[in-house]
């Protein structure tokens, strides 16, 4: 774990490096992209038909988490009740990374998609079924935590759409492979200037959902043995968020800048999230409740087989 000068120096040092990036793209935005553009590549197909999960996948954690919670009355009618439903919620999460992932990959003219797809939906029934044969097992205080973090991710879902797009109908911004289709790129506008001649370059979306990785630092409220990868969680949300960018340049559908400014987005609106005191209460009450039902902590072998302090009687 960084100490605070550490931690201090590393946010000034990715502020700068942000800061970096916006004026590079000011400067060569249009040529970065030209000369990154390639659409077949399968790294840019990755990143456009599945780059963007880790936003949408507290959809179908909810519906998991609800459907192991649920477990224990499912013999009941209304437990029986609560259960399917609680696996429409997961099928609905899933079908929420599935279809749109097909329909990029087949907007791509990737050619096995269709054939596949009801296959799809049968890999991901087994997958929720064996899934749910592991959550069983699970400790009760994890299910809670993973509860907490879940709703905590969907109401995170709402306010990244809304911010993303809000921005998006602000600046106005031509994307380049639309201007490349049109065979001219007067169209073109740096990010300093909006609104735009029309579009929604400004910011990725894709890139503002896939930055939803550095979410799970809130793990470290949740989860006392991620208390110390915090850093570790952060800088691997931070460069997955790069790599997705990195891909939406190469498809033409974003610019430098604009994959920038979507993980700035999304740092700040963690931080806000991290700084409302209801937030933290309601995550450090859930983390509270969830060491209850782990109950006592094992003893510790090395303490018991040490020496007492001098003076204490054995």
């Amino acid at each position: 774990m960084l100490s605070w000068p550490k931690r201090i120096f590393a946010v000034l040092a990715g502020l700068g490096l942000a800061a970096a990036g916006l004026w590079a793209g000011f400067l060569w935005d249009l040529s970065i992209t030209r000369y990154l553009y390639d659409p077949v590549s399968p790294f840019a197909l990755w990143a456009e038909a599945a780059g963007w999960w880790p936003l949408y996948m507290p959809l179908g954690l909810l519906g998991f988490v609800l459907a192991a919670s649920c477990k224990k009355n499912v013999r009941t009618l209304k437990g029986g009740f609560a259960f399917a439903g609680s696996l429409l919620f997961l099928l609905l999460g899933l079908a929420v990374l599935i279809l749109p992932a097909c329909h990029y990959l087949e907007k791509r003219a990737v050619p096995f998609t269709g054939g596949v797809m009801p296959f799809l939906f049968v890999g991901a029934a087994f997958f929720i079924a064996v899934l749910l044969a592991l959550f069983c097992r699970i400790k009760p205080g994890n299910l809670v935590r993973l509860r907490a973090y879940a709703l905590l991710g969907v109401g995170f879902i709402i306010l990244e759409n809304i911010a993303v797009n809000l921005m998006k109908w602000i600046w106005q911004r031509a994307r380049f492979d639309d201007m490349l289709q049109t065979g001219s790129f007067d169209a073109f506008t740096s990010w300093l200037s909006a609104p735009g001649s029309g579009g929604s370059s400004f910011p990725s979306g894709h890139t503002a959902a896939a930055s939803a990785l550095i979410l799970c630092v809130f793990f470290v409220i949740l989860f006392p043995s991620c208390k110390k990868e915090g850093e570790k969680l952060l800088f691997t949300g931070y460069i997955y968020a790069l790599a997705v960018g990195f891909g939406r340049m190469m498809m033409g559908r974003h610019f430098l800048s604009d994959t920038i400014a979507a993980i700035l987005v999304v740092t700040a609106l963690t931080v806000l999230l991290w700084a409302l005191p209801p937030v933290r209460k309601a995550l450090k009450k859930a983390a509270q409740r969830a060491r209850q039902l782990d109950g006592p902590p094992p003893p510790d072998p090395g303490r018991e087989n040490a020496a007492p302090p001098a003076g204490e009687e054995t």
